[in-house]
């Protein structure tokens, strides 16, 4: 079994999964419009989000709703002083066509609110939402991208950080029975640190940026008064070791005994450790260098300054950031790729059964 995922595989299957997806269950109670949850969450998920998680009281909700030429007097609130409309808007494709409206909700008490809407073609449809009051909370913390994150066993022993280093982090909040609640803004960050650190929001969503600045020391991040995680920024020299991991499976690479897709890219990824086994996020201003022995080349899709290639796909971009770079096998037998940062440095030897044709062929 080949035990290296590939990250372009891995997309196909994501898409086609996708596209075959019915859109019934988004449809509203009389059948003619479909609504759809447009909470950005962590995960590659192109399955378009059904409304049936409460809002959090106190959240907004940007609700896409499958009808166009809406103006705001034809989307309304059975309960407004439970759920109300904070504003509609159409959205246009580069061409200046409509393509779908999108309606902005308001959650103020907990209930329930029809959401009715009727287009100027007569359909009419509605939609019940939900809202609850959040008891509880927990923030995620992603040193890559949301969408693509690094695998559990990679980040098993907590995350820390080195000085002027980012990772994105996300608030989910939940209620009284630890169901999952939607939409966002019901609370706000809240950061404690005697250094430099820092919480950026993001616009729509409880995602947000945490810098760790150039201090070292521990920080406290917060969802209003939810998820209390202490985020520490460490020097260095306090890094021990590093680890050669594929960049979705987070399998480490050296020992690997693998068959390959001809011309099909695996991503690796360089995972720094603490000497107690913290995956560190950041490079402290020195990227990663890779080399490997002949018959595998090492940055086919991404370039010196650490772009990858216009071609390549849009999602696997978070991964290129001094940490991660692409392999294409050339051949089969046994090959073995290195890992260098700040004095540091560690092999990974793995063997190629076989080299399948690729399937674009």
């Amino acid at each position: 079994m080949n035990r290296v995922f590939s990250i372009l595989t891995g997309a196909t299957i994501f898409l086609s999964l996708a596209l075959s997806g019915c859109n019934d269950a988004l449809l509203g109670e009389n059948g003619q419009i479909t609504f759809e949850d447009n909470t950005p969450n962590p995960g590659f998920d192109l399955m378009p989000q059904q409304v049936d998680a409460p809002m959090a009281v106190g959240s907004r909700l940007r609700l896409t709703v499958g009808a166009t030429g809406l103006k705001a007097t034809d989307v309304t609130s059975d309960a407004p002083d439970t759920i109300s409309i904070v504003s509609v808007e159409e959205v246009l494709s580069d061409d200046e066509e409509p393509i779908h409206t999108v309606v902005e909700l308001k959650a103020h008490q907990t209930g329930a609110a029809k959401i009715n809407v009727n287009t100027e073609l007569g359909e009419t449809d509605r939609i019940e939402v939900n809202a609850e009051v959040p008891t509880q909370g927990t923030i995620s913390m992603f040193p890559w991208h949301a969408s693509l994150p690094l695998a559990v066993n990679v980040l098993g022993g907590g995350i820390v950080l080195l000085p002027n280093s980012r990772i994105t982090v996300h608030a989910q909040l939940r209620d009284l029975n630890d169901n999952e609640l939607t939409g966002f803004a019901a609370q706000e960050w809240v950061l404690e640190s005697d250094g430099g650190s820092m919480i950026t929001p993001s616009e729509d969503s409880d995602f947000g940026t945490f810098s760790s600045g150039a201090q070292i020391g521990v920080s406290t991040l917060r969802f209003g008064r939810f998820g209390a995680t202490e985020l520490e920024t460490i020097p260095a020299d306090a890094v021990a070791r590093i680890e050669i991991v594929d960049g979705l499976t987070g399998v480490p690479l050296d020992g690997l005994q693998i068959g390959s897709e001809q011309d099909a890219p695996l991503f690796l990824h360089a995972a720094l450790y603490t000497q107690d086994g913290r995956y560190v996020a950041g490079i402290d201003g020195d990227p990663v260098t890779f080399e490997s022995t002949r018959n595998v080349q090492l940055g086919s899709l991404i370039s010196a300054e650490g772009e990858m290639d216009a071609e390549a796909d849009e999602p696997f971009r978070p991964y290129v950031q001094g940490r991660a770079t692409d392999l294409k096998i050339l051949q089969a037998g046994t090959h073995r790729v290195t890992a260098t940062w700040k004095g540091l440095s560690v092999s990974a030897e793995f063997i190629v059964t076989e080299l399948s044709a690729s399937s674009a062929e």
